[in-house]
């Protein structure tokens, strides 16, 4: 009978693993709004330190875990580490955000590779075999270059390598690196907030208007990360 032969669809195989992925992928999201209403986040630092501060000893480790899931509370990493910076001063400030975009490009490279599976690498590896090698072989490289950029769109790119070729480890080597100097920069801003106006805050200021300005003003560095496939390297 037909209803001997149906098979029931098992968790691990290859046709049920998207499903699963997308089902975690819209429970974190949906969850994340809810997070963002209950605790009144906003799109500024001072809403996050508060919320964190009324923790109390929890605040730090929630901090890590607002950090690691923020693409699901939409709330930029800008906002997120400056108000470690405000909260914890700019050494732990720093420590926490690294450890929290490690987190959050961790969850956004495993839920992309559960998504893709081996058949979206298999079309791009297939499709355009020079951008896969290229960003097979330079994919850390790129990664640090962004996530250490200011304005870099990280989850982006997490979600983009985990549709690749790229492998985890040493995806997080560009990922530690990279973030150690985002979580330094915007921790060094918001270490600042309580005194605006103050000479250390101008020149915090300075020093992230800088770091965003001056890697797109290098045009050998625009020519490496936007250059076509195919197309050899400066």
């Amino acid at each position: 009978m037909l209803c001997d032969r149906a098979k029931p669809v098992k968790l691990g195989s290859r046709s049920a693993r998207p499903i699963f992925f997308l089902a975690l992928a819209v429970a974190l999201l949906l969850g994340g709004q809810w997070l963002r209403a209950q605790a009144g986040l906003t799109l500024d630092a001072e809403s996050i330190r508060e919320w964190v501060e009324q923790r109390g000893w929890l605040g730090p480790f929630l901090f890590i875990l607002l950090l690691s899931f923020r693409q699901f509370v939409l709330v930029p990493s800008g906002f997120v580490l400056a108000a470690g910076g405000l909260l914890f001063g700019v050494l732990v400030g720093t420590a926490l955000g690294t450890i929290g975009l490690a987190g959050s490009a961790v969850v956004s490279f495993l839920l992309a590779r559960g998504l893709g599976g081996e058949k979206v690498r298999a079309h791009i590896a297939h499709r355009y075999p020079t951008l896969d090698r290229y960003v097979e072989s330079t994919g850390p490289l790129l990664v640090f270059m962004t996530i250490a950029y200011p304005a870099g769109p990280m989850t982006l790119v997490s979600w983009a390598a985990g549709m690749s070729s790229v492998r985890l480890a040493p995806l997080m080597v560009g990922v530690v690196f990279g973030s150690m100097v985002r979580a330094g920069a915007y921790s060094f801003f918001g270490a600042t907030l309580t005194d605006v106006g103050s000479t250390t805050f101008w020149v915090a200021t300075t020093v992230l208007t800088l770091a965003l300005v001056v890697p797109v003003a290098h045009p050998r560095l625009r020519r490496r990360l936007f250059r076509r496939e195919g197309q050899p390297s400066a």
